[in-house]
């Protein structure tokens, strides 16, 4: 749980250079609108990402799912528009190139990969 603000992480972790990490799942697998399809739960999931990122001292929070969000569906447009002030990166469980992505993160590298930012995010 995050301190003052009601949301609770995930999963917390440190990287290979002692540094933390935090990680919010987004939507569930077994629903028909799985992951970040969800417009709703996306929608919740930024609002608790913006009520968290002044607590965390400016570790990164990775979003996890099952589903990522169809290309200019309103889901993709939220979660973009939201830029890279909201959160890290959004992953796809399922992906061997976005569960890659998690590994560099692992190793210390507190750069945003290529994947779900691309082209790069904005920051707010």
């Amino acid at each position: 749980r995050v301190p003052r603000t009601g949301v609770t992480m995930d999963f917390d972790c440190t990287d290979a250079t002692g540094q933390p990490w935090f990680f919010k799942m987004v939507g569930a697998h077994t629903t028909w609108r799985a992951g970040a399809t969800n417009v709703g739960g996306v929608w919740d999931i930024l609002g608790r990402m913006h009520a968290v990122r002044d607590h965390l001292n400016g570790a990164p929070v990775v979003l996890l799912t099952p589903r990522l969000p169809d290309r200019n569906s309103e889901s993709w447009i939220a979660l973009r528009a939201a830029g890279s002030g909201a959160y890290f990166d959004l992953v796809n469980l399922f992906n061997p190139a976005d569960r890659q992505r998690l590994t560099t993160y692992g190793s210390g590298v507190r750069t945003p990969q290529a994947g779900w930012w691309d082209p790069p995010p904005r920051t707010r």
